[in-house]
């Protein structure tokens, strides 16, 4: 087989594997955590800054509960919003589950933790990288002008591909 076709499926395969990605990620994201082990996130809160801010992606891997240590930067539900936090303390209650405790980047040097106390299951994963402020550009697709702007940008590239060959074949 030649190099260039095993580079066309490659290619090909990383497309799918891709768009699977991101359209459970849109819309089945539970479904995205438990298939592919991690997830990535949009910041759209300043809790975490200076160490994350706003529009940067964290890549959010799946871990056992277990094997959190505090200190670790999680994601965990709480109240049906995912919330990326320190993790500031875990303790085991009388029946031997894990109760964990956060806080956000403001409070890291002091005592002040978050009002709630998190269960084995609120804990979705453990912070693996974050990419700085490309959230930023996901965020303005989603908005109205964005979606505006992407549409202009679509149909002038499929413009500008028809009319060229209708010169070429001229």
């Amino acid at each position: 087989m030649k190099r260039t076709t095993i580079f066309r499926y490659a290619f090909l395969v990383f497309n799918i594997v891709f768009v699977l990605f991101i359209g459970l990620n849109l819309y089945f994201p539970e479904k995205a955590m438990d298939i592919f082990k991690f997830r990535p996130f949009i910041i759209v809160s300043d809790s975490m800054s200076p160490v994350i801010e706003i529009g940067d992606i964290v890549v959010i891997r799946q871990v056992d509960p277990k094997d959190l240590e505090v200190g670790d930067i999680i994601s965990f539900n709480w109240d049906n919003r995912n919330i990326i936090h320190y993790l500031a303390d875990i303790k085991e209650d009388d029946q031997g589950n894990l109760i964990f405790r956060s806080k956000n980047a403001q409070a890291k040097l002091s005592s002040d933790w978050d009002y709630w106390s998190l269960e084995e299951e609120n804990i979705k994963g453990k912070s693996l990288f974050k990419i700085p402020k490309l959230g930023l550009l996901a965020m303005f697709l989603r908005s109205i002008q964005g979606m505006f702007a992407l549409i202009v940008i679509v149909t002038v590239f499929l413009i500008r591909k028809m009319v060229t060959k209708y010169y070429e074949k001229k």
